[in-house]
């Protein structure tokens, strides 16, 4: 391409971006673990979000799973059998208060009858205390007359202090049995012969409410520890998971580029794995003595011959600069960069009439624009 308005470089380079995938599943053994690869070939077109493959760690266990699981199936089958324990409690206990029911009935219906025995005798004492009562003024009248002695009397007022003590006793013993009885409703005994207030039914009905709150307290505590269990099941099988297998995804749309890991390879978390380009991102870099950079008109058009053709392109000078970017991960670079040598990036289309075309990594030879209408000739490579 030879042209005397022009600075001609003879070796330029066509790179583009890399968009890297790097390795996320966790080694298990000194950094580094033994993996399976499966990956899209080098050259293979591929869409944003297309699985690209996967990376497997074959020696990622599942062994603190399986505790996990173990333990949580420790705590809920505890936990099943305490609450069979407490449905057999709340059986005796709803059979001991049945029984502690029926004795109150029972104890309550005999004071019943006793009461109402008591009542009858009163009757039969009051009776009595009536006859007293008009045989002692009876003889308190003859003795004023005369008729009967003061013994006889005095013997009569004893009689009758008799049964009017007799009818008080009596109702002070019917009183005692209405109340008793009572109490007996309720469950609570008085009556002579109770070591206890309460019936050994009742008392053993209230140990067992004891028991059911401490049972539940147990139940309560072993289910929220399964729970917590489940939960550590499930965040770890994900880490297991992440551990064990990662499947790539491609985030861009483009081109796999190179392929960094086979099948076998050793690989540490953040190792390379696949290299992708996007092939409509391409541009050149081009190569030239920092001394004609002066001459250069960086407003014209550069003039583009790809390796093997003949005919010319054009591209706008995007920018100099004295080296590529130092954290630029480029597909291709400039060959056999020197001291004293500029970098000029250009935009780079290619024409195609067909499918899409990627000249990422072809050498070309480019013609820079010279002030007042001469060009220089540039060699450099497509990235």
């Amino acid at each position: 391409m030879a042209d005397v308005a022009a600075v001609v470089v003879n070796v330029a380079a066509i790179p583009a971006h890399i968009t890297a995938i790097l390795a996320e599943v966790m080694p298990v053994v000194a950094n580094v673990a033994p993996v399976r690869v499966n990956i899209t070939p080098i050259g293979a077109q591929v869409a944003a979000g297309d699985r690209l493959g996967e990376v497997e760690n074959t020696r990622a266990n599942e062994e603190r799973i399986q505790d996990l699981d173990v333990a949580q199936r420790e705590a809920a089958g505890q936990a099943s059998a305490i609450d069979q324990q407490t449905a057999t409690l709340r059986t005796e206990q709803q059979r001991l208060i049945s029984r502690a029911a029926l004795h109150a009935s029972a104890v309550s219906a005999r004071l019943a009858l006793q009461a109402a025995e008591s009542e009858r005798l009163i009757a039969q004492k009051e009776a009595l205390l009536t006859e007293a009562t008009t045989e002692t003024r009876r003889q308190q009248s003859l003795r004023e007359d005369g008729i009967v002695s003061q013994a006889s009397l005095e013997g009569v007022l004893a009689q009758y202090k008799v049964a009017q003590e007799a009818v008080a006793a009596q109702k002070a013993d019917l009183a005692v049995l209405k109340a008793e009885s009572e109490s007996a409703k309720q469950g609570i005994f008085t009556e002579q012969g109770y070591g206890s207030d309460v019936s050994y039914s009742s008392q053993r009905a209230d140990e067992i409410d004891l028991q059911l709150a401490n049972l539940q307290q147990s139940s309560t505590t072993l289910r929220l520890h399964a729970t917590a269990l489940q939960s550590s099941v499930s965040a770890t099988a994900d880490h297991s998971n992440l551990m064990h297998r990662a499947v790539l995804v491609s985030p861009i749309t483009g081109t796999i580029w190179q392929v960094q890991a086979q099948d076998g390879e050793r690989l540490n978390v953040g190792d390379g794995v696949v290299q992708l380009i996007d092939c409509k991102q391409q541009f050149i870099l081009a190569a030239l003595p920092q001394n004609d950079v002066s001459r250069l008109d960086l407003s014209g058009e550069a003039r583009i011959k790809l390796s093997g053709e003949r005919r010319v392109q054009t591209g706008r000078i995007l920018g100099v600069s004295e080296q590529s970017q130092g954290n630029e991960k480029l597909a291709a670079d400039v060959l056999g960069q020197r001291k004293r040598m500029t970098i000029v990036r250009i935009a780079f289309t290619p024409d195609s009439s067909g499918a899409e075309s990627c000249s990422v990594g072809e050498a070309a030879q480019v013609a820079l624009p010279r002030k007042h209408s001469r060009l220089l000739a540039i060699a450099f490579w497509t990235k």
